[in-house]
């Protein structure tokens, strides 16, 4: 009888301990199809070698993980406010934690109810307080946070020269300015891009702030003509046009906005990769305004 408890133990011991005999290229596909990122949390807390094998020296490992997987809903931010998932939503356990543990009121910030949020990406709040003078809007300030470790960095003021190359045209036309955060490359996990675009009647203009380099720089600026011939209209480029585009979008690499002209079934695009502008038709079928 103790023979056979000894050999079922031995037996035992042998399955629990192959587990970790599993080559890491192996694991580290059986990990990155774990359904969530609590179970992963889970997984790699059950001993040094997982946890070696998920929170690698580069990143690589984390990197593919959110690559198949969508980041979960943990709140929305608006005009009233923070809001976080509530019971019986799947990621209300982490958007308590999300919402107890971070400042969403941005008191960390110096002189934070003058300032107006902008836009929000990765973890961090872009912030905008107009400026002073005939063009508030060209002379802002920005500002990005980050609410969950109560830190952040004021922009510089973009330099006179790169001003001057886009607000020589606000004589003819009150210029219309958005400013929104520019996804990054994975691998810049601590990076992060701003994107300033100036509307005119003629043309537009995109500066771009990196905080890897610490200044901006000029990106892209197109004409409107120039975009009407490319799609041959020449009709629209013999004089200024006033195009109004709206509900900024972003997907694979691009920005797209969408014209606010309902028989104009088009889009404005912003390609962060080539730094270009172009104007695209929608897909056959498609419908701008529905969802």
């Amino acid at each position: 009888m103790a023979t056979s408890s000894a050999r079922s133990w031995s037996g035992r011991t042998k399955a629990a301990t192959t587990v970790t005999e599993i080559p890491d290229h192996l694991l580290a596909e059986i990990f990155l199809r774990l359904p969530a990122a609590e179970d992963l949390a889970r997984a790699s807390a059950a001993c040094v070698t997982f946890r070696r094998l998920v929170v690698d020296a580069d990143g690589s490992f984390l990197r593919r993980f959110r690559r198949l997987h969508d980041p979960p809903l943990l709140a929305f931010f608006d005009r009233d406010g923070f809001h976080h998932a509530l019971p019986p939503h799947p990621s209300a356990p982490a958007a308590r934690a999300l919402a107890e543990a971070a400042d969403f009121s941005f008191s960390f910030f110096p002189n934070h109810g003058s300032w107006a949020v902008q836009d929000i990406r990765d973890g961090r709040v872009l912030l905008l307080r107009p400026g002073e003078g005939l063009q508030p809007q060209v002379s802002m300030e920005l500002a990005v946070c980050d609410p969950l470790h109560r830190g952040y960095l004021l922009l510089p003021p973009v330099p006179d020269d790169l001003l001057a190359s886009v607000a020589h045209a606000a004589t003819e036309h009150k210029p219309w300015c958005e400013t929104f955060l520019l996804p990054l490359e994975e691998e810049a996990d601590a990076a992060f891009g701003v994107i300033w675009m100036v509307h005119f009647s003629t043309r537009l203009a995109a500066l771009v702030f990196s905080s890897i380099s610490g200044q901006w720089q000029a990106a892209a600026s197109k004409q409107w003509s120039d975009l009407f011939l490319e799609r041959g209209e020449l009709n629209m480029v013999s004089s200024p046009i006033d195009r109004d585009y709206h509900r900024r979008h972003y997907a694979y690499g691009c920005f797209y906005w969408e014209s606010a002209e309902i028989e104009r079934k088009e889009l404005l695009v912003f390609d962060t990769l080539s730094m270009e502008f172009s104007i695209s038709d929608l897909p056959p079928g498609e419908c701008l305004g529905v969802r």
